[in-house]
């Protein structure tokens, strides 16, 4: 469903559901594995429906990657932090 917000359409509405937005940081995602990796463990709970450019979240200063999938989904940013262990970081898309 969209959602209007003073006659435009607000941020993060899609048609259908709406989607949760994350920044992927921390490692290099344009290195294969480490792109595998986080769709792989975010497609354990959740659908991903967007990926933006693969940033370089080591980096200084760090170009985080922008992930968007299905809400509801299981996922909050620190849970998929956990999740994905190591140097990875996740925050909550901010607009």
């Amino acid at each position: 469903m969209v959602a209007k917000v003073n006659g435009a359409v607000a941020a993060g509405s899609f048609i259908g559901h709406d989607i949760e937005h994350f920044s992927i940081g921390g490692v290099a995602l344009g290195t294969a594995a480490n792109a595998t990796h986080v769709v792989d463990t975010i497609e354990t709970k959740a659908t991903i429906v967007m990926i933006g450019a693969l940033g370089d979240g080591s980096a200084s200063p760090a170009v985080l990657t922008h992930v968007g999938v299905e809400s509801p989904s299981a996922w909050t940013a620190a849970a998929l932090a956990t999740a994905l262990g190591g140097s990875y970081t996740c925050v909550d898309f901010a607009y």
